[in-house]
């Protein structure tokens, strides 16, 4: 199961401490990756605020890019776009820890809010470099009522086509406002695999924290019985951690039943020794002996499969015959059965 989690330690994030502010909103996150249409220098358009930017695209072209982590709605705005002098129609989406996209966001140019004048080194369509002093526009952003996401969608990248505009789009930045998540994330741990009957109890348990489970309720923890997909949102002050952990249940029982009599006539009935139950068993070695000690036949076939014939294909007389099967079973324990089958034509 992929598991999600909305935000990680802070000695995880990206980068070392919320310092960083464009046009009063703290930076909590950052492109770390992108992609140029031209294969140019991400460098212009990915991490923290600086006086870079990546301009000149043509209309039309597309860039995306990547944030460090994932993130969901919560109070106030959670994404901020910077442009320079050039400031463009965009058409915005996000992208998913799903893979899907969130619905579209058309920016126009009258959007953009104009703060300090900044010495850019920009780059031109051709990937070259030039500088220039310029003012710088920002654009702060709601995944709720911008992008139509709820808390239960996780941002990990976004989308922009830049569209006809009054010259070549810039870009300058994209950046993620929204306040970081409960700083120790509710971990359910790895998926898992039961037995038919056991419990399991999921602990979410965190200092001042309310809960949703997948079912509604609303307790600390939650008791799976069953198999499925199982989750929980701990929320603390409006800030919000999910994790979701996948529950398989399986028959774990083990058993060996070895029959006691078989009558090898060839009639279509109780014409074959074969075990009357196995389960749980991944390999078997069968010995066969007659009365007086002597090894008739062997077999390594899990259903062994013995028709009263010795391994050369010579018939045995009726009588009793002595078995012992060491098999292995399914947790990779080795153990011996025996006992005796009578043979009867």
């Amino acid at each position: 199961m992929n598991k999600i989690l909305l935000v990680s330690l802070i000695i995880f994030l990206p980068f070392s401490s919320f310092n960083q502010t464009l046009g009063g909103y703290i930076i909590y996150d950052y492109l770390v990756n992108a992609l140029h249409p031209f294969v140019c220098s991400p460098d212009y358009v990915t991490g923290m605020p600086n006086d870079s930017t990546w301009v000149n695209f043509n209309n039309n072209d597309v860039m995306t890019g990547n944030f460090g982590l994932q993130w969901t709605e919560g109070n106030g705005d959670e994404l901020l776009l910077e442009t320079s002098f050039n400031r463009a129609n965009y058409m915005v989406r996000l992208l998913l820890s799903t893979n899907q996209y969130s619905s579209v966001y058309n920016v126009y140019e009258a959007d953009w809010i104009q703060i300090s004048d900044t010495a850019w080194h920009y780059l031109f369509i051709d990937c070259s470099v030039g500088m220039i002093n310029a003012p710088r526009f920002i654009l702060p952003l709601d995944f709720f009522s911008d992008f139509g996401l709820t808390t239960f969608d996780f941002v990990k990248g976004i989308e922009i086509t830049f569209l006809q505009s009054g010259g070549a789009p810039d870009l300058a930045g994209v950046y993620i406002i929204a306040k970081p998540s409960i700083l120790n994330p509710v971990n359910l741990g790895e998926d898992k695999t039961l037995c038919q009957g056991d419990i399991l109890i999921l602990d979410a348990t965190t200092l001042n924290a309310s809960y949703l489970w997948q079912d509604g309720s609303s307790n600390s923890t939650f008791t799976v019985i069953q198999q499925g997909l199982y989750w929980v949102k701990t929320t603390i002050d409006s800030c919000s951690s999910m994790d979701s952990i996948n529950i398989i249940i399986e028959d774990c029982e083990i058993k060996l039943e070895i029959p006691n009599f078989f009558s090898p006539n060839n009639d279509g009935v109780n014409d074959v020794f074969v075990p009357s139950k196995i389960k749980g068993i991944l390999s078997v070695n069968a010995l066969i002996y007659n009365r007086w000690g002597n090894l008739v036949f062997t077999s390594d076939d899990l259903n062994i499969k013995w028709d009263g014939k010795t391994n050369n294909g010579d018939k045995v007389a009726d009588g009793v015959y002595y078995w012992i099967v060491n098999f292995t079973d399914r947790n990779n324990n080795k153990s011996s059965k025996n006992g005796s089958i009578t043979l009867l034509r």
